[in-house]
């Protein structure tokens, strides 16, 4: 009887042992999900970067950092060149305000599109800032490739690397699209 008892008494404190490891792991899980939400929004408040984390609802989605957001910012004339022949300069302040907003930081990738006939070149002044590839059959933006100063993160190996199609890609909202092929069309 005295044997069982203990038997018992051993076996609940193992349990009791089990259980607060298992408590301090996912004490540990928890204080390490916050600490990288706090670095990711603190990231994401400097002035210098962008951060796009993907979701998981939205195809291609992917994750992407920005670190030119400062010169992104101070961007006041967009030209669009038609190969390398300009067709469009651009000095609306507003409509360069919304399309630096929705291309600062890239949002997709592994889209097969045709790039190469388009360019979009961000200055300020006369300094070039980004040079972007619209695409002509859909509403896509090539915004970057990866380097130094642009990485991607979480792309499910999706084509974020490939020269031809592959880049950080934006989906431009239908008007802001409309816009610009109108002002292309005009010229």
């Amino acid at each position: 009887m005295i044997k069982q008892k203990n038997n018992l008494l051993e076996a609940r404190d193992a349990s009791n042992d089990a259980s607060l490891a298992s408590n301090k792991e996912n004490k540990n899980m928890v204080m390490g999900v916050i600490v990288l939400i706090i670095f990711l929004l603190w990231i994401a408040s400097l002035p210098f970067v962008a951060l796009n984390i993907p979701s998981r609802n939205v195809a291609h989605s992917i994750g992407s950092i920005s670190f030119d957001k400062w010169q992104m910012n101070r961007v006041n004339r967009i030209e669009i060149h038609e190969f390398s022949e300009t067709i469009v300069t651009i000095y609306d302040e507003e409509f360069i305000n919304d399309f630096i907003g929705y291309t600062m930081v890239a949002r997709a990738a592994g889209f097969n599109s045709v790039f190469g006939r388009y360019t979009v070149l961000l200055y300020r002044d006369d300094t070039l800032v980004r040079k972007m590839d619209l695409c002509e059959l859909h509403l896509l933006v090539r915004v970057y490739h990866q380097s130094s100063r642009h990485w991607f993160f979480l792309t499910s190996n999706l084509l974020s690397h490939c020269s031809c199609c592959g880049g950080g890609l934006v989906e431009l909202p239908r008007h802001m699209a409309d816009e610009i092929w109108r002002k292309i069309f005009e010229n």
